[in-house]
């Protein structure tokens, strides 16, 4: 299992969310699914959360997408059109879950560092 947020692996926080359909990037693709009325949180995402550091919780979550994501093979111009891409697509998404986001957090498990 991985962090909704960001893609980091082991998520110990459950949030309630609100059901809603959007549109994913799915190995390139544009899709459309329904969020599910649970989003799991890797515990640096969750603290973020809960002290609202927004701005924190985007370049965490775009700095592991990029991180991971850019190969050797694009170009400087393609890298910063991924980047563009990038960052829009997790302000979006987690603009989303402030909105949709109902209740507090539930601790699942796991190691809390």
């Amino acid at each position: 299992m991985i962090c909704d947020l960001c893609g980091a692996v082991d998520p110990i926080w459950k949030y309630r969310v609100q059901p809603v359909q959007g549109v994913v990037i799915n190995n390139g693709r544009l899709e459309n699914r329904t969020m599910p009325a649970t989003m799991m949180l890797c515990d640096d995402c969750s603290c973020m959360i809960e002290i609202e550091d927004r701005i924190g919780l985007q370049q965490k979550a775009i700095n592991r997408i990029v991180t991971e994501s850019v190969h050797d093979t694009l170009t400087p111009m393609n890298k910063q059109q991924f980047g563009l891409m990038v960052k829009q697509s997790v302000e979006g998404f987690q603009r989303m879950f402030w909105e949709i986001r109902d209740g507090e957090r539930v601790y699942v498990g796991g190691s809390k560092e």
